[in-house]
């Protein structure tokens, strides 16, 4: 922060200074239950321990690049089903601290799963101050003292960011927003966004998977708690009206508020390292900068320009410059110019101005935004809720323009109440009524297709915009997806503006006649011709399947491909008939003796029932590709080929791909609103939005889903009312196999029991190859470079499959450590293969310095465009080294080698094997370019090794591998050194 601080604690944990630290935990079991002991134990405290062994890099404030640290984890050694919520507190031994003082520490929060996070994957750092050292502080049970706040990684829980405190009597408060001093609870919230901005953290929003220097404070009557130099809350210490402590020591911890258990649970934990408490009398602490736009209004013309000024509070001893960002409508350059987008408040001034003029045009327009924000920059000053500030740019009475948007473009045939959403916007004087002429025109014909009525399109007076809806009309014709396009024609009054026409899609709900594989309408009770697979973590048998139930007794209407009004159809429902805790369950359906390979599409018609009141997120399962012998119900455990469509529109995993067991990926539902929209789908449930194509029983219109599994050419795309929700590229082992219905609840919750899923009318139909496919992928061919050598680069290739016949531009997302420009050059944001070429090489060529730097990454991806799909091989990564040494006397003595084996043979002589079972494996001489492994970077260009095994075919038990060199005894000094690549299913 900065160098004034008397320190008055610090541990860098570099060495294990646990009997330094009290360490408390508490859990939400009754401490009468017989498994309170274990809650209460379920966790693990790692004193000097090496992160870089889960890939975290130096924290920011270790100066000796030390990896070592405070790790916590909770309920992750407990397999028990139904893990109690429970939490664990470090406290410096010995310690009281009072007056004006900080906690300063830096933190990692690691957690399971993509951006959003896994199954069980919300966990809260948490870290306090002025507390006893005897009292356990997590959530609001049991008791608890002093003051702490808490964070999740990863976001979109109910509560990402927490203030706690205690009164007198122990009992503890999670404050709300206003008496927390808190800027907002969720990573949603502006300011999060802003502070935790993604890709630097995974979630955005959310201080995850990075590095986050972390204060909290108490300084003349103000607790704050800081991060990254924001102030996210702020308040009185002393506030009376809840007897708050103001002094004691200071806490680490991390709390599971419940009762899951993650998946992988060995991906969530909290790291700590670098604390220091320190004396903040002589510290004059860094300045508190703010923005205002002190004259908020201008105009195009007639030189009102507008003018923001910088705040400071705090010390003004010296000068200080702040960056500013330039946002808003309005565009620079065209709409306004400013001089310089650097400010400096001079010594002794609290504030310091900036001006943006104007630039005057011909074009009629609305309103604009010109908004200035101030940059971050930890340990120079620091910012709060006020880093940004709005004017406004005023139009000077030009001609107005008219133009068009699609805002909603697409709507599905059946759906009567999937509206198509044209918006008509105008710029300029708005203080009349103006007519606008619209023409018509697309390959959908007005009330045979769609109706609406454009003839007499008026935006009222005082209205800048005029919203057009647009609804289909189902037909029983095969026709193909249908267009309409409008277009403003120029009139009295206005002229055409940028957008002049506006094009949407009608997504057709008709097949063309179909060759039937297979087919089951279940207007029989067909149970005894499917198999059924059942999986909980309880191991309790709660599900219900059944065949040719009646759901007009549940108010469904008959499903849309019933030809003979039948309402029979299959019923599948699970975690509703027992009460054990702790039942992540799934149930799965299978055809038996139906194998399907090649070219083919499952069909059916799924009603998706969200139910109401808690325990509203399930999901309807379905895939093919299976063996029907085991569950396919989450990434614990499953086969072939499936997904995982959600019931109530949470966000949590809303769509879900998996291959196996492994997650693939997984959508929000926010990301189909205006596909799958809402109405005529349900939204508004607890947690929910639009997006998820489920329906009730008892809303005023039940609304079934169309879905389809097509699987062509060796990709698996799934769909949704014809709207394409993924594309597996990559099948792995599971080529052919039987297709699968299901149900699932990866909550171990008791939900509501409207909660279910209805199929009928399900089909397996043939298809035709589609050719053309292109599945585009990246690999590191020359995975290491070195500074300052021209000779020495890295190579990725990004290649294609399929159809080489014209050329192909691919987009790249360049990431990593290194700089492209000042460490490297080389690559850029997207690359062109030519036709007839299959690949194009990046090669990375290395800039020097004089810096002495750690190792860096340059990471490409690839970007989702419409003239391709990503194949499983979807980023590279090449490693810089430097060339950089810091001056550290004499050269030490040559290295000189005792023993070595390049491992390019198949040839086992000279080593023994230890296996702890035959589930294990050891292969000598093994290609692993084969795997896509580039050639090692001690390698010369061989990519021979050893490959290694364990728990192969029946991973019941912990297994182990070795192997050691025969004869092989070294003794004194001496060092080990080999490459060692690790690899692991999933994301």
């Amino acid at each position: 922060m900065n160098g004034f601080a008397q320190v008055l604690f610090e541990d860098n944990f570099n060495t294990d200074t646990s009997a330094n630290w009290t360490v408390l935990s508490g859990t939400s079991a009754d401490e009468n239950d017989a498994a309170y002991d274990a809650a209460l134990g379920d966790f693990t405290v790692d004193f000097a321990f090496d992160y870089s062994t889960r890939g975290i890099p130096p924290a920011p404030n270790s100066g000796d690049k030390s990896t070592l640290g405070v790790k916590i984890s909770v309920n992750n050694n407990d397999d028990t089903t139904g893990s109690e919520a429970m939490g664990v507190n470090l406290f410096p031994a010995k310690q009281n601290f009072s007056g004006n003082y900080a906690l300063r520490v830096d933190m990692w929060i690691n957690y399971n799963g993509p951006a959003g996070g896994g199954t069980g994957s919300t966990e809260h750092a948490i870290f306090g101050m002025n507390q006893s050292g005897e009292q356990v502080g997590w959530s609001t049970v049991p008791t608890g003292d002093g003051v702490w706040f808490g964070v999740d990684g990863e976001g979109g829980s109910s509560s990402d960011y927490y203030c706690f405190e205690a009164d007198d009597t122990g009992t503890v408060s999670a404050l709300p927003e206003d008496l927390a001093g808190l800027i907002g609870r969720n990573n949603t919230h502006p300011v999060y966004q802003f502070l935790f901005p993604a890709p630097a953290f995974e979630t955005q929003g959310a201080p995850g998977k990075n590095w986050v220097s972390v204060e909290i404070r108490q300084k003349d009557d103000l607790l704050s708690w800081v991060m990254n130099g924001m102030v996210i809350a702020s308040r009185p210490a002393s506030d009376e009206s809840f007897g708050v402590r103001t002094e004691g020591t200071v806490m680490l911890g991390y709390m599971d508020l419940f009762n899951s258990i993650a998946n992988p649970k060995e991906d969530n934990f909290v790291v700590y390292d670098n604390i220091r408490v320190v004396n903040l009398d002589k510290d004059p602490g860094l300045p508190l900068l703010s923005v205002e736009a002190t004259d908020d209004a201008g105009v195009e013309s007639g030189g009102d320009t507008i003018e923001f000024t910088v705040h400071r509070s705090g010390d003004t001893a010296e000068a200080k410059s702040v960056d500013v960002v330039i946002g808003g409508t309005a565009t620079e350059g065209v709409d306004y110019t400013v001089e310089s987008k650097s400010v400096t408040i001079p010594a002794g001034a609290e504030s310091a101005s900036f001006v943006v003029t104007p630039v005057d045009d011909k074009l009629g327009e609305l309103e604009e935004t010109i908004i200035a924000s101030l940059k971050l920059d930890r340990g120079a000053y620091e910012i709060n809720h006020e880093y940004t500030a709005t004017a406004i740019l005023a139009d000077d009475g030009d001609t107005a323009t008219v133009s068009i948007t699609a805002t909603d473009a697409q709507a599905y045939e059946r759906l009567a109440e999937d509206l198509i959403l044209y918006t008509v916007t105008r710029t300029g004087d708005d203080s009349e009524d103006l007519a606008v002429t619209i023409k018509v025109s697309g390959s959908a014909t007005a009330d045979t297709d769609y109706e609406g009525d454009f003839a007499e399109l008026e935006i009222f007076a005082f209205e800048s915009e005029a919203v057009i809806e647009v609804s289909p009309v189902d037909d029983a014709e095969a026709e193909g997806d249908e267009t309409i396009e409008l277009t403003v024609v120029a009139g009295a009054g206005y002229a055409v503006g940028e957008s002049a026409t506006a094009t949407a899609t009608i997504r057709d709900d008709d097949y063309a006649e179909e060759e039937v594989l297979f087919a089951d309408d279940f207007n029989a009770d067909t149970s005894s011709d499917w198999n059924l697979q059942f999986g909980a973590n309880n191991g309790v048998e709660d599900y219900t399947a059944t065949f040719a139930v009646d759901y007009s007794d549940l108010s469904i209407p008959p499903a849309p491909h019933t030809t003979d009004e039948s309402t029979l159809g299959l019923y599948l429902q699970v975690n509703k008939n027992d009460d054990t805790a702790g039942g992540a369950a799934g149930v799965n359906v299978f055809p038996k003796d139906q194998v399907f390979s090649g070219n083919y599409a499952v069909r059916f018609d799924m009603f998706l029932s969200a139910g109401s009141g808690a325990g509203t997120t399930e999901h309807a399962l379905f895939g093919v590709n299976h063996s029907g012998d085991i569950v396919s119900r989450n990434a614990a455990t499953g086969d072939g080929v499936w997904f995982g469509v959600v019931t109530d529109g949470s966000n949590n995993r809303s769509y879900a791909s998996y291959v196996g067991a492994d997650l693939k990926n997984s959508l929000p539902a926010a990301n189909f609103a205006t596909l799958i929209p809402s109405p005529p789908y349900i939204s508004g449930l607890s947690f929910s939005g639009p997006g998820s194509p489920s329906s009730n029983g008892n809303q005023a219109e039940p609304v079934w889903a169309d879905v389809e599994i097509r699987h062509v050419d060796g990709l698996v795309t799934m769909k949704v009312n014809q709207v394409p929700i993924f594309t597996v590229t990559d099948r792995g082992a599971f080529t052919e196999g039987v297709f699968m219905l299901g149900m699932n609840d990866q909550f171990s919750s008791i939900g509501s029991p409207d909660t279910f899923v209805v199929y009928d009318n399900v089909r397996v139909v043939p298809l035709e190859s589609e050719g053309g496919v292109t599945v585009v992928s990246v690999n590191a061919t020359d995975s290491v470079m070195s500074e300052g050598d021209s000779g020495d680069t890295g190579t990725i290739v990004v290649s294609r499959e399929g159809s080489t016949d014209a050329a192909l531009t691919v987009l790249l997302e360049l990431s990593g450590d290194a700089q492209l420009g000042t460490d490297y050059s080389g690559a850029a944001n997207e690359v062109v293969l030519p036709a007839g070429s299959a690949e194009v090489s990046i090669v990375l060529t290395s800039i020097d310095d004089d810096e002495v730097e750690a190792a860096e990454t340059i990471r490409i991806d690839v970007l989702k465009n419409d003239a391709y799909f990503i194949g499983a091989a979807s980023s590279a990564v090449v490693v810089l080294n430097d060339n950089d040494k810091e001056d550290t006397g004499p050269e030490p003595e040559p290295e000189v080698t005792l023993w070595g084996d390049d491992l390019d043979s198949a040839d086992d002589t000279g080593w023994i094997v230890n296996k702890s079972s035959g589930d294990t494996a050891v292969t000598f001489g093994y290609d692993y370019s084969a795997d896509g492994i580039p050639a090692a970077p001690n390698s010369d260009g061989s990519t021979i090794g050893i490959k290694l095994e364990a728990n192969i075919a029946a991973p019941t038990v912990a297994e182990a591998v070795s192997i050691s060199p025969a004869g092989g005894n070294f003794t004194g000094d001496y060092q080990v050194k080999f490459d060692m690549w690790i690899n692991a299913n999933g994301p």
